[in-house]
């Protein structure tokens, strides 16, 4: 499945031409005139047309140089920036997310992350979003989150919202592109990040993905897969997937069928991890819940999405001639699903696990327990 979306999908082209002694001459000209050229400073847009992609690679370096007055810094990735913004510019927005990822200046990243929210591709949007995740300095933290929002991704509005109430100088910011949100979105951000978190993420009125995005999607479900033998790939992975919108959780659900087990159970415990943003899938898991590998997980996957429909398949689950790791897993389920249809099984279950001959299932024991407090019968 995964091969055979990343085949079908178009990526973004983010080829650029070499930096040659000659761009990188002419993209150092470009930077003083814009810096330095007083009432001709706009003149570097025109010579910038002509350059082109041309002038990716070199104002990339520029911006990452040192020994560069932070000046003529800042310009290149202003100018990298006016690339990003046009369709051809995906080669642009990619060093711009470099730049946010990897620069070491504080004000750099947050410079470049600044920049992205004007971006026409939206290929980098994925992996912008595990900055949400590394991102120590508020300033770059605050410019990642408000460009997420202007790609359609509001992972980043609660960390908005924290910032915009410390009342400092970056506050003001802060609250200004929360007011923008609002304004697009047409609710307060209090109401839009409860749906966010809900199953009214899919009504939300947020930008469609591209098919470049759709493939950074998929080849983030590729290092998922059993051939990704180091864990922090496979960490990211689940971190940026979990965090997207309700269109990445229509792509996983058909992940759910792919030959590798690995990619099967990532999948659905990232969708557990996106909760009712991901209830669309829920007749996807429903299906899985028959497969016996990753049953289990998607049991518990079922209980977060929190789709009413679950009820019957997890009560099935969790009964005696099911593995003893699905009906754990199912009533885990059952507990997080919260509804009252579960309350007579689970306590007929409980009371079951309490002779004694049965304490070689703790774990079952256990988790009805929990499932009874969360359905309010914890007495």
């Amino acid at each position: 499945m995964v091969a055979q979306r990343l085949t079908n999908l178009t990526a973004a082209d983010i080829e650029v031409p070499a930096p040659t002694p000659e761009r990188m001459e002419l993209t150092q000209e470009l930077l003083q005139t814009r810096v330095h050229g007083g009432e001709f400073r706009d003149l570097a847009f025109k010579d910038l047309a002509t350059l082109g992609k041309g002038a990716v690679l070199p104002l990339a370096q520029w911006a990452r140089d040192g020994s560069l007055d932070n000046a003529l810094r800042q310009a290149a990735v202003e100018l990298l920036g006016i690339l990003a913004q046009e369709p051809s510019g995906a080669a642009a927005s990619e060093r711009l997310l470099g730049l946010t990822t990897t620069a070491t200046e504080p004000w750099l990243r947050a410079h470049a992350a600044w920049r992205l929210g004007a971006s026409y591709s939206d290929h980098v949007l994925p992996r912008l979003v595990l900055r949400l995740n590394y991102e120590s300095d508020p300033e770059a933290f605050l410019w990642v989150a408000s460009s997420l929002a202007r790609g359609g991704c509001l992972a980043g509005l609660g960390g908005l919202m924290d910032l915009a109430s410390r009342g400092d100088e970056r506050a003001t910011r802060a609250q200004a592109e929360i007011t923008w949100i609002e304004e697009q979105l047409g609710d307060s951000a209090a109401r839009l990040l409860q749906r966010w978190t809900s199953s009214e993420a899919s009504a939300l009125p947020l930008a469609a993905p591209s098919e470049a995005q759709l493939s950074e999607i998929w080849s983030l479900v590729q290092d998922l897969s059993g051939d990704t033998f180091a864990l922090r790939p496979v960490d990211d992975a689940r971190y940026i997937l979990s965090n997207l919108g309700p269109w990445c959780a229509r792509e996983l659900a058909a992940a759910l069928w792919d030959t590798d087990p690995y990619v099967r159970l990532h999948v659905a415990q990232v969708l557990e991890r996106m909760g009712p943003r991901a209830r669309e899938t829920e007749m996807s898991l429903v299906v899985a819940l028959t497969e016996v590998q990753v049953a289990p997980a998607v049991a518990e996957a079922l209980g977060s999405v929190g789709s009413p429909r679950s009820l019957e398949p997890l009560l099935a689950a969790s009964q005696a001639n099911q593995p003893h790791e699905l009906r754990v897993a199912a009533v885990r389920g059952l507990g997080d699903l919260g509804l009252p249809g579960a309350l007579d099984a689970i306590q007929k279950l409980f009371r079951e696990l309490n002779d004694p001959s049965q304490s070689h299932v703790q774990d079952l024991r256990l988790a009805s327990a929990k499932a009874l407090v969360q359905l309010g019968s914890g007495d």
